[in-house]
């Protein structure tokens, strides 16, 4: 198996687990299973958090010093996962560092609160030469209702990252049965583990042998290799093989309940 990249984990001391050995704990167990490239993605809430910058840096370097004996060929890149809350792309133009290790990729959250007032601020960043990576869309109550106003943001060169969990349904039904769709219409470009705390299992290697088991390993190397090193790399990746929105049909005694 070629080797496992992360686009999407909160590892840093004051955004995901509490210390550096927790950090470390997660690192270990997902280096153990095949992951080499790791992003640490802090959460940009607004501008406020622009003068907090300098010091998640500063962690970074920390967290960089602390794996370099343990994991000699493990990659740490910095990204941040930006709420689209405010101008994006003016934040960029003033050279505030928030797309993907200095890449053209920007990882959006949008947040279960998120609705159509969000779109001006993602769609800008195309406008500005960069393409917006949507964290877990899945989770988004907007979309899951509206899946069409998702499908806007696929056709406008949006591309897609969808949680490791979710597929496994650890946040129930409804979610998983979404990112199962979103996988079969070709519209998820990255599958992520969004790491925050420490877990019994490596969720990347753990996603990738569901990914092989219900789809194929074609489609778990492209979203869990090929595409994150595209990403790295800073290289297109195409998104044009998305199928158009096709609502689930639902078995009759589900209709008839509710279920």
């Amino acid at each position: 198996m070629a080797e496992l990249v992360d686009i999407h984990s909160h590892l840093l001391a004051g955004d995901g687990p509490g210390s550096m050995d927790a950090a470390l704990g997660i690192i270990r167990m997902e280096y153990s299973m095949g992951m080499r490239h790791q992003f640490c993605t802090p959460v940009i809430e607004s501008p406020a958090d622009f003068g907090g910058i300098e010091e998640i840096k500063g962690k970074m370097e920390q967290l960089e010093t602390s794996c370099r004996a343990e994991f000699p060929d493990l990659r740490l890149y910095l990204g941040f996962e930006v709420r689209p809350s405010f101008d994006i792309a003016g934040a960029l133009k003033k050279g505030v560092p928030l797309s993907m290790a200095g890449t053209r990729y920007v990882l959006i959250g949008p947040g279960d609160d998120f609705c159509r007032a969000g779109a001006p601020e993602i769609l800008s960043l195309i406008d500005a030469g960069y393409i917006p990576v949507l964290a877990h869309p899945e989770h988004t109550r907007f979309f899951r209702r509206e899946p069409e106003a998702l499908e806007g943001y696929v056709s406008a060169g949006v591309l897609l990252q969808i949680n490791i969990p979710s597929i496994m349904g650890v946040y129930g039904n409804e979610i998983k049965e979404f990112a199962d769709q979103l996988l079969r219409l070709r519209w998820v470009s990255f599958a992520a583990a969004d790491n925050k705390k420490q877990h019994f299992e490596a969720r990347l290697f753990t996603g990738y042998q569901y990914i092989v088991a219900n789809w194929r390993k074609s489609k778990a190397d492209l979203l869990l290799v090929e595409n994150g090193m595209k990403l790295i790399n800073n290289e297109t990746i195409d998104n044009s093989a998305a199928y158009p929105w096709k609502p689930v049909r639902k078995p009759f005694f589900k209709k008839l309940f509710g279920v």
